[in-house]
């Protein structure tokens, strides 16, 4: 699924848990639990950031507020109270709330004016303070403090500099933060009793997030440098404490906001936003012949309205093809209409005991349902569908008849409906470097039905199932064992039941192809799965198996452009493969799998500034009766 995840770690390393989306987190002061922040369902519909505790014993995580809009917790000296930001009406503000009960104890402390924001609120080590960011009005971000007792409110600072990150030394005494007031961001200590700012940091590519050890003898804070952010230690013995120079004022004024928050309200229209974002253009060995395709896809701003349409024409007779695909995405049940007409190789007719491939020209529509059941770090879905389509003969029926042998079984043509049920869910995980998901899995299953009592006398069924694994190796940082096992059978009337086939990729022309790796459900005769190694179509039959074992490695990362141009080379990565699989129509027997492996090796681009493909360079080949060698040159993923 390709969902990016926060990690909250301990200090030597280990893994506490992972969350949806940024993740901001505070251990309570008996070390038993942390509370943390992250991206949550709210009433089946909304995900809004919540407060979770976490049981670092039992590893149990319990949902402290529901649809609060609460992050950034810090965990009061006592361990009873919680300070933290909500947001509303475009500006956020800081609450506190007992930890036993915040859905019902929870209160605004501090209120921002109109567009103003509070960051990262932090207890005092008595408890009697808090100490915030706040963007107020008039371009400042300042380091307040608010004394819980009084309700009182100081400013540390009231300057044009960006004051960021508070955190108390170990005594109360002073209130580091980061600052950009010399025009690099560095640490700096305010003193309360004095009022004077000393310098902590001289850096020049910035220091944030300061963080001051139990003992007060250490800083800790984010610095930056050609690789990323990174954490760093500064023993505080080593600095001289030097008064800061003031803040300079080197900003443009600031602007007014408006005094009339009312703005003009009409009616969404999506239209602006709908022209085609992605383009792809594909030219590969079709059913009949060369295939020239155009794939557009777009949605508006909103995500509302979604759909794409794929053009093909064959080079060769100047057969086209064409499907048109449109979801809503405004609405639980997720509808989507897809029509559609399609040529293309079948495996279902029966010459001599033996599948003959023959060209089907098919035109039909369908309508499907999904709905999601919401949670976190996971995904489940229903899915719901209904296929009418007719089905014909792009070409006659060919080959040499046996009059020894039995009349051959011809595929049902004519109109065809199909209704069909599915099931997924996910809880694959892939973290902002990976080369590929590292961990979880996916599980996919889809029945299909076609009976007398949809209007057609025909009766079969088919059920087709994936199951895919990923796990993170432990000696290789990024290093990734991907697994994939699918299968499927049919069954029904002699002579109409579906059909599955088993080989390698398409031949392409020249040399280059997009090709969506196994897609599921796909096509219309259930074919697609890829054994590398072998031709396209190589097995046949009412079932069929497959194994596959991947394992993926970096290579390179240049993360490298050309100046402004939309292009970007952002990784290099392999993978050495396995398939085991056959298709087959008799009783299934495994000395007679077919084993193709072969290496593969990735380059991940990104083009246009936000379309992000991968071109795939690979051999393969099969060990086994029919095998090849084979080359090939995708744009695509593996599974």
């Amino acid at each position: 699924d390709g969902r990016v995840s926060e990690r909250i770690r301990t200090p030597d390393g280990a893994l506490l848990t992972r969350t949806a989306g940024e993740a901001v987190f505070s251990p309570h002061p008996d070390g038993k639990s942390i509370v943390y922040s992250q991206y949550a369902p709210y009433r089946d519909i909304y995900s809004f950031h919540d407060l979770f505790q976490l049981d670092l014993a039992s590893g149990n995580s319990e949902r402290l507020t529901h649809g609060l809009r609460a992050s950034q917790p810090d965990v009061s000296p006592t361990g009873r109270e919680v300070a933290f930001v909500t947001q509303a009406n475009g500006s956020s503000q800081l609450e506190i709330g007992r930890l036993n009960d915040l859905d019902g104890t929870h209160r605004v402390v501090f209120r921002s004016q109109a567009f103003e924001q509070v960051f990262t609120p932090r207890y005092s080590p008595d408890g009697k303070q808090i100490a915030f960011s706040a963007w107020r009005q008039g371009g400042y971000r300042d380091i307040l403090l608010l004394d819980r007792e009084r309700g009182t409110l100081r400013e540390l600072m009231h300057d044009r500099a960006q004051d960021t990150g508070p955190s108390w030394s170990p005594d109360g005494s002073r209130v580091y933060f980061s600052s950009d007031r010399s025009g690099v961001a560095n640490v700096y200590a305010f003193e309360l009793a004095s009022g004077l700012t000393y310098q902590i940091t001289n850096v020049v590519s910035g220091a944030y997030q300061p963080a001051i050890s139990p003992d007060g003898k250490t800083l800790a804070y984010v610095g930056y440098e050609s690789t990323g952010f990174g954490l760093r230690t500064l023993p505080l013995a080593n600095v001289p404490l030097r008064v800061a120079e003031p803040a300079a004022d080197t900003r443009p004024s600031p602007t007014a906001p408006p005094k009339d928050r009312a703005l003009p309200v009409r009616d969404y229209d999506p239209w602006p936003t709908l022209p085609p974002q992605s383009y792809q253009v594909d030219l590969q060995d079709g059913a009949t012949g060369s295939e020239l395709s155009l794939h557009l896809a777009g949605n508006d701003i909103a995500g509302f309205h979604h759909y794409a349409l794929h053009l093909v024409m064959n080079v060769d007779d100047g057969q086209p093809s064409a499907s048109l695909a449109y979801s809503y995405g405004r609405s639980p049940l997720y509808p989507s209409l897809r029509v559609y007409r399609t040529i293309a190789s079948r495996y279902d007719l029966q010459v001599g005991g033996t599948s003959r491939r023959w060209v089907s020209d098919s035109v039909g529509g369908s309508l499907s349902l999904s709905y999601a059941f919401p949670a976190v770090l996971s995904s489940q879905a229903l899915d719901l569908d209904y296929t009418l389509e007719h089905i014909g003969k792009a070409e006659p029926f060919s080959g040499t008849l046996d009059p020894n042998e039995p009349p051959p079984s011809l595929p049902a043509l004519g109109y065809m409906p199909s209704a069909g049920f599915g099931y997924r869910y996910s809880d694959v995980t892939r973290q902002a470097y990976d080369v590929s998901p590292s961990g979880g899995r996916n599980v996919a299953i889809r029945v299909g039905l076609t009976d007398p009592i949809m209007g057609r006398d025909i009766h079969k069924v088919s059920v087709r199932w994936s199951i895919r694994q990923f796990i993170s190796m432990p000696w290789a940082r990024w290093h990734v064992l991907a697994l994939r096992y699918a299968g499927g059978e049919s069954g029904g009337d002699p002579g109409r039941v579906g059909l599955f086939s088993l080989g390698g990729f398409p031949e392409s022309s020249p040399f280059i192809s997009l090709y969506d790796f196994a897609v599921f459900g796909a096509i219309p005769n259930l074919s697609g799965d890829a054994l590398r190694g072998y031709p396209q179509g190589y097995r046949v039959g009412s079932q069929f198996h497959e194994l596959q074992v991947e394992y993926r490695f970096p290579v390179f990362a240049p993360e490298w452009g050309i100046y402004t141009l939309p292009y970007y080379l952002r990784q290099l990565y392999a993978g050495v493969f396995t398939d085991v699989g056959d298709a087959t129509s008799d009783t299934l027997k495994l000395s007679h799998f077919l084993v193709g492996s072969g290496v593969e090796l990735f380059t991940q681009l990104e083009l246009t500034y936000r379309v992000i493909v991968t071109l795939r360079l690979g051999v393969a080949h099969g060990w086994d009766e029919g095998g090849r060698t084979q080359y090939y040159l995708h744009l695509g993923t593996p599974f």
